[in-house]
């Protein structure tokens, strides 16, 4: 029982990160598959991937340090070219390495 509650708590954690990042279908598939799959574990949560091969394809998750402070004071536009060519670079850097 507390193995399943442990489960079914750490899906909440994931649904609620995920929610923020992803389209709320995603979330939501990856969510059943995580508590729906038979003998739900903590192994399970670990096994399930929502991930599909997509040629010349990548997902980035950026966390920009104190960016809340950086542009709290900073009109929208200003913020916008930062991020612009923050990920501008990142396109770059990802070019320039070539395929994997």
């Amino acid at each position: 029982f507390l193995e399943e509650q442990r489960v079914i708590s750490k899906a909440h954690h994931f649904y609620s990160l995920l929610g923020c990042m992803l389209p709320p279908q995603v979330v939501e598939n990856y969510y059943k598959l995580c508590i729906d799959s038979p003998g739900s574990s903590m192994m399970n949560i670990a096994a399930v991937s929502m991930g599909e091969l997509r040629p010349r394809c990548g997902v980035l998750f950026v966390a920009v340090c104190d960016f809340d402070v950086f542009v709290a004071d900073q009109p929208a536009r200003f913020v916008v070219r930062f991020l612009n060519r923050l990920f501008s670079t990142f396109d770059s850097a990802c070019t320039e390495a070539g395929p994997g």
